[in-house]
């Protein structure tokens, strides 16, 4: 009978190991799809709680840009059948120790019309430190 109950055991230990590495995989796909690469790279999930997601993140760099994906992360984990109703935000420098997260900013060269207005503007102000400025700053566009 002891050795029953203990493949019993097993047995029920095995379709929980199934489940939870089923939701593990459903909340791994809803990331990649709802996360830039860089995020998903340096974060890992678990649940920590019911109907809780818990992300883990290398510094405050990262938390601040998971917060701003937390919308779209409980809509992509609502698609796949994870019912999460919130998600909490752990940062653990040494448990991910990665990179930090690279932002470019881009800036187009505005075009001649706008060098030419911020230049009228200045010399509407041309005594004034803000007349100043705006000429140096239309000749610096000009530059680029």
């Amino acid at each position: 009978m002891n050795q029953l109950k203990t493949l019993l055991s097993r047995i029920a230990t095995g379709e929980r190991w199934k489940e939870e590495t089923r939701f593990a995989k459903q909340i791994q796909t809803a990331l990649k799809d709802s996360l830039p690469a860089e995020l998903v790279d340096a974060c890992e999930a678990w649940q920590s709680e019911s109907e809780t997601l818990t992300l883990s993140c290398p510094s405050g760099i990262y938390a601040s840009k998971l917060r701003q994906f937390t919308p779209r992360i409980i809509q992509q984990l609502k698609a796949t059948g994870v019912e999460v109703r919130a998600i909490r935000i752990e940062v653990q420098a040494t448990r991910a120790m990665h990179k930090p997260l690279k932002v470019k900013q881009t800036l187009a060269k505005p075009g001649a019309q706008i060098v030419k207005e911020i230049e009228e503007l200045g010399s509407q102000f041309s005594t004034t430190p803000l007349g100043s400025a705006l000429k140096k700053l239309a000749n610096t566009l000009r530059q680029k």
